[in-house]
């Protein structure tokens, strides 16, 4: 059941930019309940307050709880509203050896909801900013690479 098409998300997945890892066939999909793009992913075992959102639909394992927005919750404003809570849902999180914040907890997190108006000029905000950070991350990377070619040429007598 894996190996297919359909992203199956884990704790190590969130907050990252790259793709998922792991990925399920349609048939491994049929196994689990997955989201749609947009949903806020929240790991609640573990490291919680770890999000991530579902850049396709995607599948994701028992560590994390899904959000799935209804119409008035502009999915960017909805997980830009979560980060506020991200300290909150950890010290809720019950600790024995591992914090988990089971999902009765976890849903009784409430957000505010401004009109969508205002979330949507928020949520363009938001993906300026994150636009100019994946910008300044392949900078950097370039930068490195550079650097690293001329470290070499350099410890090798070729400049």
């Amino acid at each position: 059941m894996f190996g297919g098409d359909v992203p199956f998300i884990t704790p190590g997945d969130l907050e990252n930019e790259e793709p998922a890892k792991r990925t399920l066939t349609e048939e491994g999909v049929a196994e689990v309940n997955p989201v749609r793009a947009g949903a806020a992913l929240v790991c609640c075992i573990g490291t919680v307050g770890k999000l991530g959102m579902a850049k396709v639909r995607s599948a994701f394992n028992q560590q994390i709880n899904a959000v799935e927005w209804c119409d008035a919750v502009d999915d960017v404003y909805g997980l830009a509203a979560l980060r506020f809570l991200k300290g909150q849902l950890a010290a809720q999180a019950a600790s024995t050896t591992v914090p988990i914040l089971n999902k009765s907890a976890f849903e009784k997190f409430e957000i505010a909801v401004p009109p969508l108006t205002l979330q949507q000029t928020f949520a363009t905000r938001i993906q300026a900013v994150e636009s100019l950070k994946a910008t300044h991350r392949a900078a950097l990377a370039e930068l490195d690479a550079l650097f690293a070619s001329l470290q070499h040429r350099a410890f090798n007598g070729g400049l």
